[in-house]
């Protein structure tokens, strides 16, 4: 976590607070820390001050000689122990916040970034606390270790105290999914109805006891029996992979094993190796070049995307990566520790790039090096059928079947892969375009094969009616927060709008939402987030998969 020190003054146990920089009413400074510049007293009421000041007056809890106050943002919260030192626990401006469940752990994973503890008093009462002061209008929140199961039903006050709290956010829970082998535990996961919550797993071979190996326990038949009872209640799961030395090898049979015994997951993200903890004291058997397992990553990326399996490649570096794969790329290292080498300088893909951990510096690929021209990914040819696997893998038959001959909108159709997929499962749909060269080839299309479920629109998208006009409107590569609301507008209550904007690293990507920017949106015009899902790059954009239902 970020950490800043300073002097200690008047510190005698932990403080717990959230920073305010203006100030607040003397009726609400209890759990507040103020940081002021040139401070020389601590002003009534405030829980502690920060200040650059070397010394300050009376008997009040204080943190001087802190000469970077323009770390901190109103909002973020933190932790000031007796040494001075100031741990930032939630920043305001960062998407990647988590709470701690614990530190205890029922795996020792060999590559594991944070070993676990053999005992710890219970962080819960903590928790709660902490989450209580996480501003309302944060829009994910983690849960993790540690292993979070092993608080047992505490976990479940962690849920409905962020339900209560933070009431717009998604929690992703990251878990070894052991205990949810006990259906009764995965029952009451799914009780607490969080709208927003995926439960990311992780697994490490398609063998029993080559998984069991690197876990360095005997559960490999508990985390998938966990992973059928979470499914059973229809919580939304997403399987996760690190590679190296002792997982590349088999990682296209393992992506066979998932789309075979797994289909239901929601995504599969492919993790680089982050070398600190367990994993730097087991580097010689575990570290491999990231550009020499490009082959079987390939492989098994491909496998899962083109078989309607959301795909997912974290920590990677774009210039290492394969041209073929580079969309499904995603930043997702947290902030503060997230760096980039000199050979960075100039790369045109440094703002699409998620750069690599502050701990692999010394140990990571010997082809990073600036790419000085962008090469865009290839773009679909006329005609190709090939179908976004958000949509297949999600706008199934179980949900459609709840809409009696529904009003379907394709915008923009393109060449039409979601009419044809739509036209196959006896779905009447109706597609809009301007571009005069795909209408022309649809056009053809519909008169050789008789068609007669497929009615085209060549029009401008302002030229539509405004409101409550569909049943489904689905929205692929064709991103402005003006298109989103005009096409959200023209669903009906009770109707879906499905939405999969531009990769951040794909041609189309012009044009992208900020971080939640699209879920405030939707929910504030009465939207259910059925599915939801962002991609961050460290300039701020997303790219952005969700179906929303509309409530109201």
């Amino acid at each position: 976590m970020k950490q800043i020190n300073g002097t200690p003054i008047n510190i005698e146990s932990d403080i717990l607070g959230r920073i305010t920089l203006k100030g607040k009413s003397i009726f609400n400074r209890k759990d507040e820390i103020f940081v002021k510049a040139d401070a020389t007293s601590v002003p009534f009421g405030y829980s502690a001050v920060i200040t650059n000041s070397e010394t300050v007056n009376g008997d009040k809890p204080c943190v001087g000689n802190v000469q970077t106050l323009d770390e901190f943002n109103e909002g973020d919260v933190v932790l000031i122990n007796k040494q001075g030192e100031i741990v930032f626990l939630y920043e305001i401006k960062s998407m990647h916040n988590a709470i701690f469940a614990t530190e205890r752990c029922n795996h020792r994973c060999i590559m594991c970034p944070q070993p676990p503890v053999a005992e710890e008093e219970d962080k819960t009462p903590f928790n709660l606390k902490l989450i209580s002061l996480i501003d309302k209008n944060t829009l994910e929140v983690g849960i993790t270790g540690g292993e979070p199961t092993l608080i047992g039903d505490k976990l479940f006050e962690l849920i409905r105290q962020i339900q209560k709290y933070q009431p717009k956010a998604g929690i992703s829970l990251l878990t070894n999914g052991v205990k949810f082998a006990d259906k009764e535990y995965a029952l009451k996961l799914a009780l607490c109805k969080h709208r927003d919550l995926q439960i990311d797993v992780p697994i490490f071979s398609d063998i029993a006891d080559e998984h069991n190996r690197i876990v360095g326990a005997k559960t490999f038949y508990k985390t998938v029996q966990g992973l059928y009872n979470l499914a059973l209640f229809h919580q939304r799961i997403g399987l996760r992979i690190v590679v190296h030395k002792q997982t590349y090898k088999r990682l296209p049979q393992l992506a066979d094993y998932i789309y075979h015994n797994f289909p239901f997951v929601s995504q599969v993200a492919f993790l680089q190796m982050e070398t600190t903890g367990n994993a730097n004291t087991n580097l010689d058997e575990l570290w491999i070049d990231p550009y020499d397992y490009n082959e079987e990553l390939k492989q098994a990326v491909l496998l899962l995307s083109n078989r309607g399996i959301c795909t997912r490649i974290y920590n990677a570096q774009l210039c290492v990566l394969p041209h073929e794969i580079r969309e499904f790329a995603v930043n997702a290292i947290s902030d503060w520790k997230d760096t980039y080498l000199p050979e960075c300088e100039g790369c045109k893909l440094r703002e699409k790039c998620g750069g690599l951990f502050e701990s692999n510096q010394k140990h990571h690929s010997r082809h990073i090096k600036p790419e000085l021209k962008y090469t865009p990914m290839p773009q679909p040819s006329e005609g190709d059928e090939t179908i976004s696997a958000f949509l297949k893998n999600n706008l199934t038959k179980d949900i459609l079947c709840h809409y009696h001959d529904p009003v379907i909108f394709d915008i923009p159709c393109g060449y039409g892969r979601h009419l044809k997929w739509l036209s196959k499962l006896g779905y009447g749909v109706s597609g809009v375009d301007l571009d005069p060269k795909a209408m022309h080839y649809l056009e053809e299309w519909l008169k050789k094969d008789g068609i007669e479920n497929v009615h085209l629109l060549r029009e401008d998208i302002d030229a539509l009616p405004s409101v409550n006009c569909c049943d489904i409107m689905i929205n692929v590569h064709l991103y402005s927060h003006e298109i989103m609301q005009k096409l959200s507008s023209m669903v009906k209550t009770n109707g879906l709008f499905v939405m999969e904007t531009p990769e951040i690293h794909g041609e189309n990507g012009v044009e992208l939402p900020k971080q939640g920017e699209v879920k405030q949106y939707l929910i504030s015009q009465g939207f259910e987030l059925l599915e939801y899902s962002e991609s961050s790059s460290h300039n701020g954009i997303v790219s952005v998969k969700t179906i929303a239902k509309k409530m109201a």
